[in-house]
């Protein structure tokens, strides 16, 4: 009942505004809140969120992903008992249930190499200190991986994995994150590894 939803419409076109506030309406959480903006991209929607929020800990679910029913609990306990600022899991295929991406222990110099922290890692707002997701890569590639680079290499974030539950992350061939083009994919993270 402690959890606050934000829920951050950016500029769909369809029947999810309806869909939404009528969902919502049966929310069992203590803060539940609707949020619609014209189309401005996922930096911006990410921004608004981490502005709009209260709690001590943040997580941005994706509308294609969602979250295992321990997964709040789980990644909580791990962000106490191991005193972590950010605290991610394993990633598995929605459809399939088969591992997409493993959470093994973080190490910096492969985190340089790859990302291995999912957008919906626990992050503790307390380590914040002000950052936002760069608007440079706002409907770009690898937000992400900036936002816990930055908080990693500039704030001190301890990064932790969380064995015990996971992410259903939905794999789409129109995904935004789909590789397809790596000429784009590799000028962005080119410009990441720049700043870092």
């Amino acid at each position: 009942p402690n959890i606050e939803l934000i829920v951050i419409d950016d500029g769909s076109t369809d029947h999810s505004r309806e869909i939404i506030e009528e969902t919502l309406k049966k929310s069992p959480f203590k803060k539940t809140e609707y949020i619609y903006q014209r189309n401005q991209g996922v930096v911006v929607a990410r921004n608004l969120g981490l502005q709009t929020m209260n709690g001590d800990y943040c997580i941005f679910v994706d509308s294609d992903d969602s979250l295992d029913s321990e997964y709040i609990v789980k990644t909580i306990q791990v962000a106490h008992s191991q005193q972590a600022d950010i605290v991610y899991t394993k990633m598995l295929n929605l459809e399939t249930q088969e591992l997409v991406l493993g959470a093994k222990p973080f190490d910096l110099i492969e985190f340089f190499i790859g990302n291995n922290i999912h957008s919906a890692a626990l992050v503790k707002k307390s380590i914040l200190l002000g950052t936002r997701y760069d608007m440079y890569l706002n409907d770009k590639l690898l937000e992400d991986y900036d936002f816990f680079f930055n908080l990693i290499v500039n704030c001190n974030a301890k990064a932790v994995p969380c064995e015990d539950t996971h992410l259903n992350y939905s794999i789409l061939q129109d995904s935004r994150s789909n590789r397809n083009n790596l000429l784009k994919y590799y000028n962005v993270y080119l410009y990441i590894l720049k700043k870092y």
